[in-house]
């Protein structure tokens, strides 16, 4: 206690902020300045950080919440940072783009009471918003880095659709790659007839968005009962940016091969 105290005076700390079981060695400390006649620090005392009930400390941690792994799974420093310097205040949390906000908000006395849980859900939906205002110019070099072929069309495409950068392979593989899909069954027929209104020239947005509206009209579908099972026969997830906007991506020949091995029940492989 007492070469902490030296280390203090030494270096002109003016604040020690720090963890609420420290409240003890305050007093003790504090008389330890006096009697060597230096000026006492600004003491600050919070609550400790939680996560999954039990609190974090150098040796109760894990390795879900060490920067090395949150970084792994392509949480943006900006979100994480956003997210460190709010929790457990009566700030609201949100996304910031740079420091400065969050250094000119800061202030010691919005901290509550009650003991802090971290949670990698909080910083997992401030990274989705992070990513979901990235310029294609912001990203452009980490896809090149990445090895990902991804054009500014497609970014702004799909952008709304990734939590993280990383999830732009995601949908790259879905345009590029012999993907699985599966249907219901009692779809099956609905897709062969949808396959045969296909129009013969190229896709493009306009081309997809009349094929569109023709199999509504003539299945007597509701939209969501026509979108729906031809975005699974066509890309295998259930959701995504609009069809109209994504098949050009995908190409004519590859929609009907998926269209095809979907309205037989067989796996688009």
């Amino acid at each position: 206690m007492f070469p902490s105290v030296v280390d203090d005076i030494d270096f002109a700390i003016t604040h020690i902020i720090r963890g609420e079981d420290h409240v003890s060695n305050t007093a003790t400390q504090i008389c330890i300045f006096d009697i060597l006649k230096a000026k006492v620090p600004v003491f600050a005392h919070l609550p400790l950080v939680h996560f999954r009930d039990a609190k974090i400390s150098k040796r109760v941690g894990s390795d879900d919440i060490e920067i090395r792994h949150l970084r792994d799974i392509g949480m943006e420093p900006m979100a994480i940072k956003s997210y460190l310097a709010r929790m457990g205040t009566s700030l609201p949390v949100e996304p910031q783009e740079n420091h400065d906000v969050l250094v000119e908000s800061f202030d010691i006395r919005t901290f509550n009471q009650a003991p802090i849980k971290f949670s990698l859900d909080d910083i997992s939906r401030l990274n989705s918003r992070i990513v979901q205002c990235l310029s294609f110019d912001k990203v452009k070099d980490r896809f090149v880095q990445q090895g990902l072929e991804c054009t500014e069309e497609f970014w702004y495409l799909i952008r709304d659709n990734v939590n993280t950068v990383e999830d732009v392979r995601e949908w790259i593989n879905i345009c590029n790659s012999q993907i699985t899909t599966a249907i219901d069954d009692k779809d099956r027929t609905f897709i062969s007839e949808a396959k045969a209104l296909l129009p013969d020239t190229e896709l493009d947005e306009e081309v997809c968005k009349a094929w569109l509206q023709r199999i509504k009209e003539t299945s007597n579908r509701s939209t969501r009962d026509v979108l729906l099972p031809l975005r699974l026969a066509t890309t295998g997830v259930t959701t995504g940016p609009g069809l109209a906007q994504l098949l050009p991506f995908i190409g004519r020949a590859e929609v009907v091969r998926r269209l095809e091995c979907a309205s037989k029940g067989h796996n688009a492989s």
